[in-house]
Parts: structure tokens; sequence; C-alpha cells
């Protein structure tokens, strides 16, 4: 009787016993049993062992160097696997890590025995944040991660000596089925050495088999590995990692992470920087057909081979609104490297170097580049932009001002075989709607390689491109020059003309930016979010706000004296202005004021209109205010 519960079974001699299903009794659960077979009497000793949990709130606090249960900061427990342990125990709740340094200790997922084995792992709907303040009673609004740094370290011997460092900081085992419901926020994961055999040979930060954590907002630095120095999954796992940073990393393959065994992450704005490997310093993926890269930045990483950002094999799902830049490559494909199949869209690859061929981009076979600029790149021989080894395609892409020792300093293709569609480039790149004219950047020596307003690859894309969005964030496709046809643009990014019209909806594309309209959707014209008399195109003519039920156009005030009399209206500066009169409004007539009564106002606000006798006598006239662009 433990706990309030009471339980009883029946074992065969020299049996195993079988968990039974148990519930959280009185904050005591069930763990497992412990049994001692006498091997003279033929006793079969057999005990249930339980578990108190402390967490009652579904809060478990840790604390460097606390020895409390955990309950609360005050009593902060100091063994962070244990604290994941006991909110698993639960069945869900949260891991609260205050600034520190912790070590694992322990094998939750096998290796017992061997200290370098040791490691921590995550838990199915467990959280567990990181960077809160070591002092006080923080809450999450005190939690800052930058500032209060949780560190995960597998520097466990002689500090410094990385020959006794753990293989992994985390190690997800084949049994643990980890989903997304497992959360890691907030830490810094470091000095994890995987140099021993299969599987302690990969990620050295974290190993993922048949496991999909979530990550955010995590830092993997100084991890070494043969494979994937900071993360290695295989397995078919699948994490979804969110503002995280892989810095200064190392492996074979995949300097911060790799990815084999129908493996697909989803990266979404993390930064790999500073990474090394021979091949795919930041990132190395095989076959990863649902993987996602998306906004990510990748710089001054370096592959002593191939793919100095990274190397994609096969198909490998959506990369995508990538900054690829100041990467090397001593062989090929400075920027990257894309083979059988795999495909970049809307990306930026610029200043990146090759020793030998593709400065900016190596295409293997079958790749493909749709929508990116590919600029201020260098190869050692040949292709400064882009070299092409087989039947690989290339749409929408500026490809210019790239450099080479030998031939084809923007693009090389000398099998011939590659395919190119309305690109921006110079004559060595050949294909339908080539634009053979500078691209016209806004600042390339400073980075900003937008179209500028002259640009020949406004508008000038192909129909039916794939990519949705630019680089900027952008919709895509934009009325660049303003023509009433939208078309996209050639390149990464897309032009956002102020007086265009994309979809058609008379109201201006600057005007729906500004007010977060859908620049693409015309039906929200005929919305009105602030339930004002007017819609949203009544109030983008008048420049008032649609989310602002006290913005509307309309005479706010009158002051009548003998001479003048005053109408005033909320105006823009960039709007014109006309006074209109009436004398028979049945009639619908209405005149303009004599010309100087049109006004642009000098600045935003109330606007006045001085009227003064006009000559006649009339029964009555009625005024009103009309708006237009200038």
């Amino acid at each position: 009787r433990v706990g309030g519960g009471e339980l009883s079974q029946v074992v065969p001699h020299r049996g195993a016993a079988v968990a039974p299903v148990l519930t959280v009794v009185d904050h005591w659960y069930f763990v497992g049993w412990d049994a001692e077979f006498d091997e003279v009497t033929g006793d079969l000793d057999v005990a249930a062992v339980y578990a108190h949990i402390q967490a009652t709130d579904g809060i478990c606090y840790v604390k460097e160097g606390g020895t409390g249960s955990g309950s609360s900061w005050a009593d902060a427990m100091g063994d962070l696997q244990a604290a994941i342990n006991e909110i698993r125990l639960l069945g869900t709740g949260q891991v609260w890590v205050a600034a520190g340094t912790y070590h694992p200790n322990s094998w939750p997922h096998g290796g017992t025995g061997e200290v370098r084995a040791m490691h921590f792992a995550l838990a199915k709907n467990v959280q567990v944040y990181g960077g809160f303040p070591a002092t006080g009673n923080p809450g999450l609004a005190e939690r800052a991660p930058s500032a209060y740094l949780s560190l995960c370290s597998g520097d466990l011997g002689a500090p410094g000596d990385a020959s006794d460092n753990a293989y992994h900081v985390f190690h997800h085992s084949l049994d643990s089925a980890l989903d997304r419901s497992a959360l890691l926020d907030g830490f810094t994961l470091s000095y994890g050495q995987a140099a021993g055999a299969f599987p302690h040979n990969s990620g050295g930060g974290m190993l993922n088999r048949e496991s999909s954590p979530t990550l955010r907002n995590c830092t993997f630095s100084d991890n070494v590995a043969a494979w994937g120095g900071a993360m290695h999954n295989m397995n078919s796992s699948h994490p979804r990692i969110d503002t995280c940073s892989f810095i200064k990393n190392e492996a074979l393959w995949g300097g911060a992470i790799e990815c084999l065994g129908e493996s697909s992450p989803s990266i979404h704005d993390s930064l790999f920087r500073n990474n090394l490997a021979s091949r795919g310093a930041g990132l190395y993926s095989f076959q990863a057909s649902s993987q996602e890269i998306v906004r990510c930045t990748f710089a001054n990483n370096r592959a002593t081979e191939d793919g100095g950002a990274f190397y994609l094999d096969g198909e490998c799902g959506t990369v995508s609104r990538n900054q690829i830049t100041g990467n090397r490559a001593d062989r090929h494909g400075g920027g990257a490297v894309l083979a059988n199949g795999s495909t970049l869209f809307g990306s930026l690859v610029a200043s990146n170097l090759a020793g030998n061929s593709g400065g900016g981009v190596y295409l293997l076979t079958t790749g493909r580049l749709e929508s990116c600029t590919i600029a201020a790149n260098t190869a050692g021989k040949n292709g400064g932009g882009l070299c092409m080894e087989g039947s690989g395609s290339v749409a929408a892409c500026i490809i210019y001002g790239n450099t080479a020792a030998a031939s084809g300093p923007n693009g090389h293709d000398p099998s011939a075989l590659g395919t190119y569609d309305h690109c921006c480039s110079t004559p060595e790149i050949a294909g339908p709607a080539l634009v053979t004219d500078a691209p016209s950047f806004v600042a390339p020596a400073a980075g900003n390689f937008r179209l500028a307003a002259d640009s020949p690859c406004i508008d000038a894309g192909p129909a039916g491109a794939d990519v949705s969005t630019d680089l900027d964030g952008l919709p895509r496709p934009l009325d660049g020059d303003a023509d009433g046809v939208s078309v996209i643009d050639i390149g990464a990014y897309e032009t956002l003309n102020e007086d265009g019209d994309s979809d058609g909806d008379d109201m201006r594309d600057g005007y729906e930016m500004e007010h977060g309209l859908d620049l693409l959707d015309p039906a929200d014209a005929l919305e009105n979010p602030d339930k004002d008399p007017f819609d949203n195109r009544a109030e983008a003519i008048a420049d008032t706000d649609p989310f602002d039920p006290g913005s509307y156009l309309r005479i706010t005030m009158i002051l009548m004296m003998p001479e003048p009399t005053l109408y005033y209206w909320p105006a823009s500066t960039r709007r014109a202005y006309t006074v209109c009169i009436s004398t028979n409004l049945n009639a619908g007539e209405w005149d303009d004021e004599p010309a100087a009564t049109r006004v642009i106002p000098p600045a935003s606000g109330l606007q006045s209109f001085h009227l003064f006798g006009r000559g006649e006598e009339v029964d009555a006239e009625i005024y009103r205010i009309r708006v237009s662009y200038p």
C-alpha cells in the first residue's frame, strides 16, 4: 500500500512482472518493478517502485547548485534531467531553468556505465524553458535567454579537454519516439564531442533518431562530430527548429546539421555562422523530401571540399528565402551545392567564394534555381556565379557581377544541357527572355541587392512562377512598374511601387502596405473593419485610416462670420482637394469653385477653406469636399 493505492500481482517463478496501468495518486506515480531472486530458497521478491511528484503546479524549477524538490525557485533542484523526468511522470507540464551551467549525469536513452555516453533527453508533452534570472522569483516576463545563459554543457571532465566530453549533449534514441510536443526553448548546447563508435559519432549537440522535438531560441556552439556537428537527424526524424543559432560547430559532413534516412527538419528564421565541414558546412541533407529551410542566414561557413553554406542531395523540400553570404568552399559551391533534384527558391547568394567552380552555386545533375539573386561571388576557376554540371534548370534569376579566374564569370555550363528562362545575366547564359542589361541594384557595395526604380528586371519575370513571397516578405507578383499588370520581378526581391495597384481594387499598393491590407486580394476593398461611413476603397482614396473609426473624410467644423465662412476637414499632404458647390441637390449638379480653391495641403491635419461672397444672389448654396490623387 503506497500513497493511498494498493497493488498486488502474482509473478511466475523466475518470471517477469508486468507493469500495471496506474495514475498519479496523492502525488505518487508508479515507476517500475524491482525484483530480487533468491537462488537458495527459490523465492522471488518483487517490489513496486513509486516516485513522489513534487511539481504539483505543473512546473518544476531548476537552478545550478539547487538541492530542493523543484517546487519553487526557493526550493529549486539542481538536476535538469531529474526535473524533466518528474514532469514526464505527470504527463504534461513545464521545467523552468535559471541561468547557469548544467551537465548530463545519467543515461535516459541508453549507454549506462560509460561516462561519455551520459546525456540529456527531452520528453513528450514536456516544455523546458531556459533563460530565467538566477535570483529572485522570476516569471515568464523576466525570461531573457540572451542575457541569462542557461548552458547545457558536454564538458564533463577536465575543463577544456575535449577527449573526455560527452558524445551528445542531448540524445533521443529510437525507442523515445519523441514528437514535437517536446520543447526546448532558450538554451545553449555546447561542447558535445561525438567521437565514439556509431551512433556516438553523430550529433555532438543533439542526436535525433526517430525523434522530432521542437527547438526554439537555442544556440548550438562548439560541438564536434563525424556527422552533424551540432545536430544529426536520422531514422525519419523531423524536428521543428525556430530562431536558433548554429555557431562554430564542426563535422566531416554537415558542420552544423546533417539529415539522413528520410529525416526532414523544419528550420525557420535561424542563423548558421562559422561552421566547418568537408561537405555542407552549414547543413548537409540527403533525400529530405519534406524538409523546410526558410528565412535562414548562412554566413561565413567553410567547407574544405563542397558546399560552403549547405549541400542538398536529392528532393529536399522547401528551401526558400534564405540569405547565403560570405561562405567558402575550397572546391565547389562556395555558397551551395544543389544536386539530384534539390531546389533553391527566392534566395540571395552573394559574396561567396569557391576555390574551383561555382563561386555562388554549383548545380549538379538536376539541381534547380528559381527567383534567386546571385551576385558578387568568386570562383578560382569556372563559374563565378553559377557552375552547371548536368541538366539543371534556372528561372527568373539574376546572375550578375560575379568573377571567375578562368571561364564564365557569371555562368559556366560546359555540357550545355542546362536550361535558363527569364534570367538577367551576361551572354554566356542563354535562354528565352534573357535580360543582358545590368540589373541596377540599390547599393551592391553595401550588400543591398534590391532593385532600383530603373531596373530592367522589374516586372520582367515569367508567368506562373512558384515563388509567392520575396526575400523581404512582400507578396508576389506586384505591379512594380505601375502599368496595371502584375508580373513577378527577376531575382529574389520584388519591387513595391507605391503608385501601383497590383490587385486592381482602386487601392494603391503603397496605401495597402502601410495599413496592412492584402496587396493581392481585391475583395478587401469592400471591407469596412472600423465600421465608419466608408469602406476601405473610399478610405484609400481619402488617405484615411481604415482601422480608425474616427478617421474619415468629412467637414468637421464650420465657422460662420460676415466674411469669410471657414470650412474645416481632415487632410493629407498626399491628396488634392476641391471644394464643390450646388444650389440644387435634386438635380445632382455640382460645380467646382474657382481654381484657387483646389488645394494640396502643406501638412496633414485640419485643412480650412475660406469662402467669400460669390457676387450673386442665390437662395441656398451647399458645399462638399472632393478628394483625389494629385
